[in-house]
């Protein structure tokens, strides 16, 4: 099996190069993901896209995923998890479009930028998680921007936030990748690189909230979800095994028996003629009313009727006839 690099998405974001990166399945972050993308630093490895518009959202946003790092990144490094962004060469530079990395101390990063310079809580907004995150363990984070506020959740719980009321702007020339730094002012490459694994990478055009990330974060996505901008699962199963389980069973049984029993006994001493005849009735008659047992794990429900054939014997001769009528109730 190999790397899927497609985008699951109707935006077509495929992952059009692949630098190395390598599959992983002996570990993942949830029963449902069977692969997961491997990034070595050593290697230079990292995944790009083409910059495409639903790659920049221009108000709200959402990128989420899993990540496992064994060790911190280090002085003057960072782990870059995804970006669609840029710092130009103009004199003062100018930063602009989303980037989220684990920064050389092991935090998790969120920076927004809007293409007016450099000045942080100016022209551009970061907000970071101050804890080191790198101890060979699988998180989910999300870095989620709602128009006034830029927050990091991980596990279902927010963890850092700042004040940030810009939206993000780009530049013509912006770079896509997931898993290396990219911009102008590097001019190339630059020193974020992950060294671990990556997988469930998502990116959304609004601002999603704990209990949204928190419900299908452990679960692969269809594709087709609402102002979803690009998803990669980076594995060729097919996507929408989210499993919801839930089976209430009530069951009720009620049984009420009702025998009616009358018996006319008739003797008759003849040597003519005897005919037998079948009929649906009887001078013994049984009802028995059972009600319906439901389950609502749809079970279904099954009534039995048995008709009660009885045989009459009537003779036409000279009949002496000893009535005997006996009545048994049971209910």
């Amino acid at each position: 099996m190999a790397l899927d690099l497609e985008d699951k998405t109707s935006n077509n974001n495929d992952l059009t190069n692949n630098n190395g990166v390598t599959e992983g399945t002996s570990s993942t972050p949830f029963v449902a993901s069977t692969s997961v993308a491997v990034f070595s630093r050593a290697s230079s490895q990292y995944f790009s896209m083409v910059n495409s518009p639903s790659l920049r959202p221009t108000s709200s946003f959402t990128v989420e995923g899993w990540v496992k790092f064994a060790a911190t990144p280090g002085l003057g490094f960072t782990y870059d998890l995804f970006q669609s962004y840029n710092i130009n060469t103009d004199v003062p530079q100018k930063r602009a479009g989303i980037r989220v990395y684990i920064n050389d101390s092991g935090y998790p990063t969120l920076e927004t930028a809007k293409n007016t310079g450099n000045g942080e809580g100016t022209d551009f907004g970061q907000v970071q998680w101050g804890f080191n995150i790198c101890d060979d363990t699988w998180r989910h984070l999300a870095f989620v921007y709602n128009g006034s506020n830029i927050y990091i959740r991980e596990g279902g719980t927010e963890r850092a936030t700042a004040s940030w009321t810009n939206a993000p702007a780009y530049q013509s020339t912006n770079y896509c990748l997931i898993g290396a730094l990219r911009t102008d002012s590097l001019g190339g490459f630059g020193t974020g690189y992950a060294n671990g694994s990556i997988d469930e990478t998502r990116l959304w055009n609004v601002a999603r909230t704990n209990a949204q990330i928190d419900d299908n974060n452990s679960s692969e996505l269809f594709g087709n979800e609402s102002v979803l901008q690009a998803y990669y699962p980076y594995e060729l199963a097919i996507p929408g095994t989210t499993t919801s389980t839930s089976s209430t069973t009530s069951t009720s049984s009620s049984t009420s028996s009702s025998t009616s029993t009358t018996t006319t006994m008739s003797v008759t001493t003849s040597t003519s003629t005897t005919t037998t005849s079948t009929s649906s009735s009887t001078s013994t008659s049984r009802t028995t009313s059972t009600s319906t047992t439901s389950t609502s794990s749809s079970t279904s429900t099954t009534t039995t009727s048995t008709s009660t054939t009885s045989t009459s014997t009537t003779s036409t001769s000279s009949t002496t006839t000893m009535p005997l009528s006996i009545t048994v109730e049971n209910g």
